[in-house]
């Protein structure tokens, strides 16, 4: 009977035990996560410093020095929104005017260099040889960039359509005027503006032999050298029988 009461009583002695080692380690369990929510909250206030500032950094960096001045004077009611928007759609405006004068003066510079190197490059002389082909063409050499005829090639030209018309009388002519794109000239629209003067020229006299616009044709040839120059201009002859 003695040794169950010993028993008993050390069973009393233990409990008591037990329950302040739970206590100590709920405690220390409890200072524990009271230091983790305070790291944690301070961490937490630190990482939004830093991405209030990055933020400030990337606006800043977006948003421009006049913008930002615009709106400070919107926030302190210097200005109102309407008075605001005004200014910056009459600015945009502005600058657009700008910019297109800009353009336009660059056009401007352009066309005039194109003009000066017309002036420079055509040369109103009017020296050329002429010779009629195997197959009835009239060709004719120019000297350099000359466009305008000689008077001895428009008498040459007026005595060609003539024998043309009365080799071939009573039959429709179609006359087509052909030259050459010059791959020496400044730029492949100068070589055409000087074909079109030759062309244009050529037509005149031939409007002059009674030759119906509607009758010839104007036209441009890849780069082809004849007699070891691309400054020529060929007056071909198509001869059809009327219906």
């Amino acid at each position: 009977m003695s040794g169950d009461r010993r028993d008993d009583d050390a069973g009393a002695i233990a409990w008591p035990g037990f329950v302040d080692i739970l206590s100590s380690v709920m405690i220390m369990f409890l200072f524990f996560m009271l230091i983790t929510s305070i790291v944690m909250f301070g961490m937490n206030i630190e990482y939004r410093k830093k991405v209030k500032k990055e933020t400030e950094e990337k606006f800043s960096a977006l948003v421009s020095e006049e913008l930002r001045d615009k709106l400070k004077e919107l926030l302190s009611g210097g200005e109102t929104v309407e008075e605001i928007l005004k200014k910056l759609e009459n600015q945009n405006q502005l600058e657009k005017l700008q910019v297109e004068n800009t353009d336009l003066s660059k056009e401007v510079t352009e066309l005039q260099k194109v003009v000066e190197q017309v002036k420079k490059d055509v040369s109103t002389g009017a020296s050329q040889n002429t010779k009629v082909g195997d197959d009835d063409s009239l060709l004719i050499i120019y000297d350099n960039n000359d466009v305008t005829l000689s008077e001895q090639t428009t008498k040459v030209i007026e005595a060609y359509i003539e024998g043309i018309k009365k080799k071939n009388e009573g039959k429709r002519l179609t006359i087509r005027v052909l030259s050459s794109d010059n791959p020496n000239a400044a730029s492949i629209s100068l070589s055409r503006e000087i074909s079109l003067s030759r062309s244009l020229n050529v037509r005149n006299v031939l409007m002059k032999s009674a030759i119906d616009t509607k009758d010839i044709d104007i036209s441009y040839s890849k780069p082809l050298s004849i007699d070891d120059t691309f400054n020529w201009l060929k007056i071909l002859v198509e001869v059809e029988d009327d219906p």
